[in-house]
């Protein structure tokens, strides 16, 4: 496909970050070239899209740096440009949509689906991280019998929050269901995700521990999940194959943003994956 770019092509857009960021390399303790890697960048946007860009990303850079320091000095200002960069086109799809700045704004939210209740069925398998005084001791307890036992979610703390759009509900259905069907399997592969919908509290939290969680993530309207990747890779080869490839499919074909993250893939829903589902 030739002339700029717009956020309906996620997979050119990963592209064109690529090749910008090995034109215009930031040292690892210099934000010097980033203005100028935003600027190329842009150039090769169309116009709506490279405003927001400019307008937000070294914003956001600095954001993170200065919520994380350890980010800094320690070298690792390239692995938050990249963040930043490549999950930029998030924003441009979900900017409009709600967030929630703390788990009690969660309560009364409304088109939530909750995949903990009885009435859902998620097709994926995720550990439920419950937060308090009493259940400190078990849960550090649980995460040492999966440790263990080597299980997928040997690696996760949990999820704090069990509710999302409907869609992305419906996706990870989706995507269990057909790497269930590449498997040969009458039922679909139960997938580990690692987050979902993540709070603005929560975001600013695990930036600060040293998680990459950029300010305008998809997580933050509920259309981004995490899943487990480094377990099947290593244990379960035929099922990361399968997985591996449904996700690059859908990327190909403008349904989702995706990032590879060696241990866990970052996917995030398009509006147009949205609207095609019939769900919100």
């Amino acid at each position: 496909m030739q002339g700029k770019i717009g956020p309906e092509r996620p997979k050119d857009y990963y592209d064109l970050v690529a090749r910008t960021l090995a034109e215009h390399a930031a040292g690892p303790d210099d934000l010097g070239s980033l203005d100028a890697a935003i600027g190329a960048l842009a150039a090769g946007l169309e116009p709506q899209f490279a405003a927001l860009l400019e307008r937000s990303a070294r914003a956001d850079v600095e954001a993170m740096l200065a919520t994380f320091p350890a980010h800094g000095p320690n070298g690792a200002i390239r692995a938050v440009v990249e963040a930043v960069l490549y999950q930029a086109i998030e924003s441009a799809w979900h900017s409009g949509r709600p967030t929630f700045p703390d788990e009690r704004s969660l309560r009364g939210a409304e088109g939530l689906a909750d995949f903990r209740s009885a009435v859902e069925r998620p097709a994926f398998s995720y550990i439920l991280l419950r937060e308090s005084f009493w259940t400190r001791a078990p849960n550090a307890a649980a995460r040492r019998f999966r440790m263990l036992l080597n299980l997928p979610g040997r690696n996760t703390m949990g999820l704090k929050v069990t509710r999302c759009p409907r869609a992305t509900l419906d996706y990870l259905n989706s995507l269990c269901a057909r790497v269930g069907s590449a498997l040969g399997l009458s039922r679909p592969f139960p997938l580990m995700v690692t987050s979902v919908l993540r709070t603005r509290d929560h975001q600013r939290h695990l930036a600060r521990i040293g998680y990459l969680a950029t300010p305008r993530s998809g997580h933050l309207a509920g259309y981004a999940a995490d899943l487990e990747q480094a377990w099947y890779r290593d244990n379960h080869p035929r099922a990361h194959a399968a997985a591996r490839a449904e996700l690059e499919r859908d990327f190909a074909a403008g349904r989702i943003n995706l990032m590879d993250y060696g241990g866990f893939w970052h996917l995030c829903l398009s509006p147009a994956s949205i609207a095609a589902s019939g769900a919100t």
